[in-house]
């Protein structure tokens, strides 16, 4: 497991992880979690994706956009506003 923060992402880019199930993802799903529960009227809830990384080898041109999770070598991890 590893956590990597790169500089050329987008604005709602949190850190890379090497391991989808990786403690630090865990950490920030419950502290998004608890800081939904306490959103006033002003506030819009976020939530966390994950954005699989890696070789597209098992679909060729069939997975060219969007990675499925379970043939992800890294992830992204992504904090948006719902």
């Amino acid at each position: 497991m590893s956590v990597e923060f790169k500089e050329n992402r987008s604005s709602s880019y949190a850190f890379t992880v090497t391991d989808r199930n990786d403690p630090m993802v865990q950490l920030l799903r419950s502290v998004i979690i608890e800081n939904n529960t306490m959103l006033d009227n002003f506030e819009r809830p976020k939530y966390v994706k994950l954005q699989a990384r890696g070789p597209r080898k098992h679909g060729g041109r069939k997975y060219y956009q969007s990675l499925p999770l379970d043939f992800g070598t890294h992830f992204d991890v992504y904090v948006y506003d719902r």
